[in-house]
């Protein structure tokens, strides 16, 4: 019984992560212009120590 319903989540687990992973990638896009001047500056600082 509990095999089966770690297999059923696992199957709709693999299933909605195509979608998820699409929409991540369109959160990025829409991101990137935003976060592409910062995240240099944040990168130097643990450099910096």
């Amino acid at each position: 019984m509990e095999q089966t319903l770690r297999r059923h989540i696992e199957i709709e687990r693999q299933q909605q992560l195509p979608a998820l992973i699409q929409q991540l990638k369109r959160e990025l896009q829409l991101e990137e212009p935003l976060s592409a001047s910062p995240l240099p500056k944040a990168t130097e600082s643990p450099k910096g120590k």
